[in-house]
């Protein structure tokens, strides 16, 4: 029920943010991307998996580990 309400309000921000200037701003693929990244989370969740991080970045590593 939770992951539902949190599902919810990300996809109700995400149609606020579509208003802004902010969108405009943003590349196409990575807009692409953050909403891959969001669905996969919450598929996974469903799928009863915990996860420990999301977009983890270490100073030893260039880039993210996902």
């Amino acid at each position: 029920m939770l992951a539902r309400l949190t599902h919810g309000t990300i996809r109700l921000l995400d149609r606020v943010l579509r208003h802004t200037a902010a969108w405009n701003e943003i590349p196409a693929h990575q807009r692409t991307g953050r909403w891959g990244e969001e669905e996969a989370y919450f598929c996974l969740k469903k799928l009863g998996y915990v996860l420990v991080a999301r977009n983890y970045g270490s100073a030893r590593r260039r880039g993210k580990l996902t």
